[in-house]
Protein backbone atom coordinates (compact mmCIF):
# COMPACT_ATOMS: atom_id res chain seq x y z
CA UNK A 1 0.00 0.00 0.00
CA UNK A 2 1.34 3.21 -1.38
CA UNK A 3 1.66 6.87 0.80
CA UNK A 4 -1.56 7.75 -1.30
CA UNK A 5 -3.63 4.31 -1.29
CA UNK A 6 -3.58 5.16 2.65
CA UNK A 7 -5.29 8.69 2.57
CA UNK A 8 -8.66 7.38 0.90
CA UNK A 9 -8.24 3.80 2.38
CA UNK A 10 -9.29 0.48 0.06
CA UNK A 11 -12.89 0.06 0.30
CA UNK A 12 -12.71 4.14 -1.15
CA UNK A 13 -13.46 3.77 -4.61
CA UNK A 14 -13.02 7.25 -5.33
CA UNK A 15 -9.60 7.80 -7.80
CA UNK A 16 -7.13 10.68 -6.82
CA UNK A 17 -3.99 11.73 -8.77
CA UNK A 18 -1.08 12.56 -6.63
CA UNK A 19 -0.95 16.15 -7.46
CA UNK A 20 -4.31 16.09 -6.47
CA UNK A 21 -3.59 14.63 -3.07
CA UNK A 22 -0.79 16.53 -2.25
CA UNK A 23 -2.64 19.83 -3.17
CA UNK A 24 -5.63 18.83 -0.76
CA UNK A 25 -3.56 18.49 2.06
CA UNK A 26 -0.73 21.22 1.28
CA UNK A 27 -0.70 24.65 3.40
CA UNK A 28 -0.46 27.41 0.78
CA UNK A 29 2.45 29.80 1.31
CA UNK A 30 6.11 30.67 -0.74
CA UNK A 31 8.09 28.12 2.30
CA UNK A 32 9.84 25.10 1.08
CA UNK A 33 9.11 21.81 2.21
CA UNK A 34 12.58 21.54 4.12
CA UNK A 35 15.12 23.82 5.28
CA UNK A 36 18.44 22.66 6.64
CA UNK A 37 18.36 24.59 9.87
CA UNK A 38 18.09 22.24 12.38
CA UNK A 39 19.90 21.03 15.40
CA UNK A 40 23.05 18.28 14.41
CA UNK A 41 22.40 18.59 10.85
CA UNK A 42 18.72 17.69 10.60
CA UNK A 43 16.20 19.48 8.37
CA UNK A 44 13.07 21.20 9.83
CA UNK A 45 10.19 20.09 7.36
CA UNK A 46 7.01 21.68 6.47
CA UNK A 47 4.20 20.08 8.44
CA UNK A 48 1.84 19.42 5.20
CA UNK A 49 2.16 17.01 2.26
CA UNK A 50 4.74 18.30 1.00
CA UNK A 51 6.92 18.03 3.89
CA UNK A 52 6.09 14.49 4.82
CA UNK A 53 7.24 13.44 1.41
CA UNK A 54 10.56 14.82 1.94
CA UNK A 55 11.12 13.54 4.96
CA UNK A 56 10.73 9.99 3.10
CA UNK A 57 13.12 11.28 0.78
CA UNK A 58 15.46 11.92 3.64
CA UNK A 59 13.97 8.43 5.62
CA UNK A 60 13.04 5.80 2.58
CA UNK A 61 13.03 2.96 5.39
CA UNK A 62 10.62 4.71 7.71
CA UNK A 63 8.82 5.13 4.41
CA UNK A 64 8.96 1.28 3.87
CA UNK A 65 7.80 0.87 7.32
CA UNK A 66 5.40 2.97 7.54
CA UNK A 67 3.66 1.65 4.15
CA UNK A 68 3.67 -1.46 5.79
CA UNK A 69 2.67 -0.74 8.91
CA UNK A 70 -0.94 0.94 7.99
CA UNK A 71 -0.95 -2.09 5.80
CA UNK A 72 -1.20 -4.46 8.37
CA UNK A 73 -3.18 -2.25 10.51
CA UNK A 74 -6.17 -2.44 8.16
CA UNK A 75 -5.19 -5.86 8.03
CA UNK A 76 -6.59 -6.52 11.47
CA UNK A 77 -2.85 -6.83 13.32
CA UNK A 78 -2.52 -4.59 16.54
CA UNK A 79 -0.03 -2.29 16.93
CA UNK A 80 2.00 -3.76 19.13
CA UNK A 81 1.58 -7.40 17.24
CA UNK A 82 2.99 -5.07 14.36
CA UNK A 83 5.79 -3.70 16.39
CA UNK A 84 6.75 -7.23 17.63
CA UNK A 85 6.22 -9.11 14.23
CA UNK A 86 8.32 -6.30 12.24
CA UNK A 87 11.03 -6.62 15.16
CA UNK A 88 11.22 -2.58 16.04
CA UNK A 89 10.80 -3.69 20.18
CA UNK A 90 13.63 -5.80 21.18
CA UNK A 91 16.72 -4.14 19.95
CA UNK A 92 17.27 -0.92 21.98
CA UNK A 93 18.56 1.08 19.06
CA UNK A 94 16.48 -0.02 16.42
CA UNK A 95 13.32 0.57 18.87
CA UNK A 96 14.61 4.03 19.84
CA UNK A 97 15.21 4.70 15.77
CA UNK A 98 11.78 3.52 15.07
CA UNK A 99 9.90 5.48 17.95
CA UNK A 100 11.36 8.70 16.56
CA UNK A 101 10.08 7.73 13.49
CA UNK A 102 6.74 7.39 14.54
CA UNK A 103 6.48 10.62 16.40
CA UNK A 104 7.96 12.36 13.31
CA UNK A 105 5.45 10.52 11.33
CA UNK A 106 2.79 11.66 13.87
CA UNK A 107 3.21 14.87 14.30
CA UNK A 108 2.94 15.25 9.87
CA UNK A 109 -0.42 13.79 10.46
CA UNK A 110 -1.48 15.80 13.38
CA UNK A 111 -1.24 19.08 11.28
CA UNK A 112 -2.80 17.59 8.01
CA UNK A 113 -5.47 16.66 9.70
CA UNK A 114 -6.01 20.21 10.78
CA UNK A 115 -6.09 21.22 6.98
CA UNK A 116 -8.63 18.41 5.78
CA UNK A 117 -9.96 15.83 8.08
CA UNK A 118 -10.25 12.52 6.71
CA UNK A 119 -11.04 9.19 8.92
CA UNK A 120 -8.39 6.96 7.10
CA UNK A 121 -5.87 9.39 8.09
CA UNK A 122 -7.28 9.83 12.09
CA UNK A 123 -6.72 6.24 11.99
CA UNK A 124 -3.50 6.14 11.16
CA UNK A 125 -2.31 8.79 13.12
CA UNK A 126 -3.84 7.11 16.24
CA UNK A 127 -1.97 4.17 15.17
CA UNK A 128 1.37 6.09 15.23
CA UNK A 129 1.23 7.71 18.42
CA UNK A 130 0.32 4.42 20.03
CA UNK A 131 3.43 2.77 18.48
CA UNK A 132 5.21 5.85 19.91
CA UNK A 133 3.98 4.98 23.43
CA UNK A 134 5.22 1.45 23.09
CA UNK A 135 8.95 1.99 21.57
CA UNK A 136 9.49 5.29 23.72
CA UNK A 137 9.77 3.33 26.77
CA UNK A 138 12.20 5.04 28.90
CA UNK A 139 15.05 3.23 30.42
CA UNK A 140 16.74 3.80 33.87
CA UNK A 141 20.63 3.81 33.68
CA UNK A 142 21.51 2.99 36.97
CA UNK A 143 24.68 4.87 36.96
CA UNK A 144 22.79 8.28 37.32
CA UNK A 145 21.96 7.42 40.90
CA UNK A 146 25.86 6.51 41.76
CA UNK A 147 27.55 9.52 42.95
CA UNK A 148 30.88 7.84 42.67
CA UNK A 149 30.15 7.40 38.54
CA UNK A 150 31.80 10.56 36.67
CA UNK A 151 29.80 11.77 34.22
CA UNK A 152 31.18 13.86 31.59
CA UNK A 153 29.65 17.23 30.02
CA UNK A 154 30.06 15.28 26.50
CA UNK A 155 27.65 13.14 28.48
CA UNK A 156 24.98 15.64 28.93
CA UNK A 157 25.52 16.93 25.88
CA UNK A 158 24.88 13.48 24.03
CA UNK A 159 21.69 13.14 26.29
CA UNK A 160 20.62 16.69 25.36
CA UNK A 161 20.27 15.43 21.72
CA UNK A 162 18.06 12.91 22.45
CA UNK A 163 15.46 15.04 23.71
CA UNK A 164 15.91 17.65 21.32
CA UNK A 165 15.25 15.06 18.50
CA UNK A 166 12.16 14.10 20.57
CA UNK A 167 11.28 17.97 21.03
CA UNK A 168 11.52 18.74 17.22
CA UNK A 169 9.60 15.41 16.21
CA UNK A 170 7.01 16.22 18.57
CA UNK A 171 6.94 19.95 17.41
CA UNK A 172 8.94 21.93 20.03
CA UNK A 173 5.67 24.40 20.11
CA UNK A 174 3.77 21.93 21.60
CA UNK A 175 3.70 21.25 25.20
CA UNK A 176 4.67 18.07 24.47
CA UNK A 177 7.82 19.28 22.42
CA UNK A 178 8.58 22.11 24.88
CA UNK A 179 8.81 19.90 27.67
CA UNK A 180 11.45 18.31 25.61
CA UNK A 181 13.45 20.90 24.45
CA UNK A 182 13.60 22.12 27.78
CA UNK A 183 15.06 19.04 29.45
CA UNK A 184 17.73 19.15 26.65
CA UNK A 185 18.48 22.35 27.75
CA UNK A 186 18.73 21.58 31.45
CA UNK A 187 21.21 19.14 29.96
CA UNK A 188 23.44 21.46 28.83
CA UNK A 189 23.70 23.87 31.55
CA UNK A 190 25.28 20.71 33.38
CA UNK A 191 27.21 20.34 30.44
CA UNK A 192 28.20 23.87 30.48
CA UNK A 193 29.18 23.65 34.30
CA UNK A 194 31.58 21.32 33.53
CA UNK A 195 33.38 22.76 30.02
CA UNK A 196 32.76 26.28 29.36
CA UNK A 197 34.65 26.11 26.54
CA UNK A 198 32.94 24.19 24.06
CA UNK A 199 30.88 26.54 21.80
CA UNK A 200 29.06 23.54 20.48
CA UNK A 201 27.42 23.38 23.59
CA UNK A 202 26.44 27.08 23.67
CA UNK A 203 25.27 26.47 20.05
CA UNK A 204 22.79 23.88 20.58
CA UNK A 205 21.33 25.69 24.26
CA UNK A 206 20.73 28.65 22.07
CA UNK A 207 18.60 26.75 19.00
CA UNK A 208 16.73 24.78 21.69
CA UNK A 209 15.51 28.37 23.42
CA UNK A 210 15.11 29.89 20.01
CA UNK A 211 13.07 26.90 19.01
CA UNK A 212 10.75 27.53 22.41
CA UNK A 213 10.84 31.08 21.32
CA UNK A 214 12.69 32.27 24.28
CA UNK A 215 14.88 34.73 22.19
CA UNK A 216 16.42 37.00 24.17
CA UNK A 217 17.83 34.00 26.42
CA UNK A 218 19.01 32.43 23.28
CA UNK A 219 21.45 35.77 22.09
CA UNK A 220 23.92 35.48 24.74
CA UNK A 221 24.32 31.74 23.71
CA UNK A 222 24.75 32.26 20.05
CA UNK A 223 27.43 35.08 20.98
CA UNK A 224 29.37 33.11 23.28
CA UNK A 225 29.59 30.22 20.75
CA UNK A 226 30.93 32.84 17.75
CA UNK A 227 33.15 33.80 20.95
CA UNK A 228 34.72 30.50 21.24
CA UNK A 229 35.05 29.96 17.00
CA UNK A 230 31.92 27.85 16.83
CA UNK A 231 32.72 25.73 13.64
CA UNK A 232 29.93 26.72 11.50
CA UNK A 233 29.99 30.53 12.70
CA UNK A 234 27.39 31.10 9.92
CA UNK A 235 25.06 29.24 11.75
CA UNK A 236 25.66 31.07 14.79
CA UNK A 237 25.05 34.28 13.23
CA UNK A 238 22.14 33.47 11.32
CA UNK A 239 20.28 32.18 14.48
CA UNK A 240 21.84 35.18 16.07
CA UNK A 241 19.81 37.58 13.61
CA UNK A 242 16.42 35.97 13.72
CA UNK A 243 16.79 36.01 17.41
CA UNK A 244 17.19 39.63 17.10
CA UNK A 245 14.82 40.37 14.91
CA UNK A 246 12.07 38.56 17.45
CA UNK A 247 13.86 40.96 19.98
CA UNK A 248 13.06 44.10 17.91
CA UNK A 249 17.15 44.48 17.29
CA UNK A 250 16.21 45.46 13.64
CA UNK A 251 20.08 47.25 13.42
CA UNK A 252 21.78 43.65 15.29
CA UNK A 253 19.41 41.25 12.96
CA UNK A 254 20.46 43.14 9.89
CA UNK A 255 24.26 43.32 10.94
CA UNK A 256 24.01 39.46 11.92
CA UNK A 257 22.66 38.37 8.60
CA UNK A 258 25.12 40.30 6.25
CA UNK A 259 27.52 38.58 8.24
CA UNK A 260 25.72 35.10 7.98
CA UNK A 261 25.73 36.03 3.93
CA UNK A 262 29.33 36.48 3.80
CA UNK A 263 30.47 33.52 5.18
CA UNK A 264 27.61 31.49 2.87
CA UNK A 265 25.14 31.36 4.48
CA UNK A 266 21.84 29.90 2.57
CA UNK A 267 21.12 32.50 0.07
CA UNK A 268 17.34 32.00 0.10
CA UNK A 269 17.03 31.90 4.34
CA UNK A 270 18.87 35.01 4.30
CA UNK A 271 16.59 37.07 1.68
CA UNK A 272 13.87 35.69 3.48
CA UNK A 273 14.51 37.26 6.72
CA UNK A 274 15.54 40.64 4.84
CA UNK A 275 12.42 40.30 3.87
CA UNK A 276 10.87 40.03 7.41
CA UNK A 277 12.86 42.71 8.21
CA UNK A 278 11.37 44.99 6.11
CA UNK A 279 8.49 44.34 6.78
CA UNK A 280 8.83 45.00 10.47
CA UNK A 281 10.31 48.50 9.73
CA UNK A 282 7.03 48.83 7.16
CA UNK A 283 4.09 47.10 9.39
CA UNK A 284 5.54 47.30 12.85
CA UNK A 285 6.95 43.73 14.49
CA UNK A 286 3.22 43.65 16.32
CA UNK A 287 1.36 43.18 13.30
CA UNK A 288 4.08 41.59 11.58
CA UNK A 289 4.31 38.75 14.37
CA UNK A 290 0.29 38.30 14.00
CA UNK A 291 1.26 37.03 10.27
CA UNK A 292 4.07 35.29 11.10
CA UNK A 293 2.13 33.27 13.59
Amino acid sequence: MGIFDWLFGKKDKRKSSKKEVVEQYKIDDDMPASMDTIIDGHKIFKKDMTGLLEYFKEMPSMERIYNDFTHSIRNGYTVKKYLNDANLIDDKEIRAIAGKGFGVIAGFLEDMLKIKENAELRKDFNACKDAVKILQVKTVDKTDSNKSQNITADDYFKKSLDHFNLGVANDPLTSEGASEMKKGIKLLDKAIKLDDKNPMYFYNRGTGKKMILDYKSAIPDFTKAIKLKFESPENAYFNRAMSKLHTQDLEGSKKDNRKAEELGYDEYQVEQLDEWLDSVEEIGYDEFSKQFD
